[in-house]
């Protein structure tokens, strides 16, 4: 999810887009914390007590007249819910250093909405990001892709694979369905599946070809070792934050890497194992 930009000022801006009005009883905002996430930016995690709604809370943060949606990490865990609901959003443009105070306000509705504001000192980034290590013997991308793809059907496409952001979840792994739906899949570190959920409807059109990109050639490196590739080219303990099949031609992964030190590289990896470019990203 990416921040907006207002011109708006704070939660003038928020009621703007359409969060204001009863719409959507309030979520209790039971914390909030603010990490540093490269130059002007900061990831804000919202945490509130899961209420009776079936509905998830929507979540809008404004720092420094900068307003983002916030991103449920852990609504869809159906089959291990929690008592408190995650929400992450990722601002720009926001001038601060780490250890300073931040004015942070939420906006949160679910059946009504409520504004609060909090003051949470900015922490910095801990080298890996939101996601937790994944404990030793857990699935790897491609047998997360294995398990979505048994769950949701043969035949299914890959689109991304990437770790997720949930709790309960080690990846979220995203289909294209032979029908055309597209299906979001999160699969746990033991393999088993937590959640599943139709993001978008079947073709009204029929089904879609064999594939949705460019097909793999036989040998093609798979995501597994795609990963590796990039970990090899951006340096010993990085960390794999998202691996996705590529619809350029001559490029089949791109791997999202985070080096030991915070940095953050994509990697594109052709069907070969040739790395073909490699671009930081913060």
């Amino acid at each position: 999810m990416r921040a907006r930009t207002l011109i708006t000022t704070g939660l003038a801006g928020v009621a703007a887009l359409g969060l204001a009005g009863g719409a959507l009883a309030a979520p209790q905002v039971t914390g909030v914390e603010a990490t540093k996430a490269g130059n002007k930016k900061i990831e804000v995690d919202v945490a509130t007590a899961r209420g009776a709604s079936a509905v998830a809370p929507r979540i809008a943060v404004v720092v420094q007249r900068r307003i983002a949606w916030a991103r449920y990490t852990d609504w869809d865990a159906v089959l291990a819910p929690s008592d408190t609901v995650h929400s992450i959003a990722r601002l720009k443009g926001v001038r601060a250093r780490v250890g300073s105070t931040l004015s942070v306000r939420v906006r949160a509705c679910d059946t009504t909405c409520a504004t609060t504001t909090h003051s949470v000192t900015l922490a910095a980034d801990d080298g890996v990001g939101p996601f937790a290590p994944l404990p030793p013997g857990s699935v790897t991308a491609a047998g997360a892709v294995d398990a979505a793809i048994a769950q949701v059907g043969a035949g299914s496409v890959l689109v991304e694979v990437k770790r997720s952001w949930d709790p309960v979840a080690a990846w979220k792994v995203v289909l294209r369905r032979t029908d055309g739906a597209r299906v979001r899949v999160l699969v746990k570190a033991d393999g088993s599946i937590a959640a599943i959920r139709v993001q978008s409807a079947a073709r009204r059109n029929g089904p879609l070809p064999a594939s949705a990109m460019h097909p793999l050639p036989a040998g093609a490196v798979t995501a597994d070792q795609a990963s590796a590739i990039a970990i090899a080219r951006v340096g010993a303990g990085s960390t794999v934050l998202e691996i996705e099949r590529h619809h350029a031609r001559g490029v089949a992964w791109e791997v999202k890497v985070q080096r030991s030190d915070g940095a953050r590289f994509e990697v594109k990896v052709a069907a070969d194992g040739t790395v073909v470019r490699v671009e930081q990203r913060g």
